[in-house]
């Protein structure tokens, strides 16, 4: 047996890959639920945003941030939901 590092590599391309791939893929129904019962699907097409918040290019500035113990013992089948406490445009 070789040594790995003298192994000839037979890689696929990424159009083969990507082929592989799509042919064995399934097309799923598209229906429309509730957001509150969307967890764990799958987006049937893209959704944006009305607005970019904030209006300008700083990532520095982008996203929340909470403390772990405001969360308690939040868990994927038990979530922890916040308040919206205001809105900004």
């Amino acid at each position: 047996m070789t040594n790995f590092e003298d192994r000839t590599a037979n890689w696929l391309s990424v159009d083969q890959a990507t082929k592989r791939i799509l042919d064995r893929a399934i097309t799923l129904d598209v229906e429309s639920v509730q957001i509150d019962s969307a967890l764990g699907r799958i987006l049937a097409r893209n959704i944006y945003a009305p607005s970019t918040l904030p209006p300008l290019a700083n990532s520095a500035m982008d996203g929340y941030a909470v403390r772990s113990s405001d969360l308690g013992v939040a868990s994927e089948t038990d979530p922890f939901v916040f308040d919206v406490v205001g809105v900004v445009h």
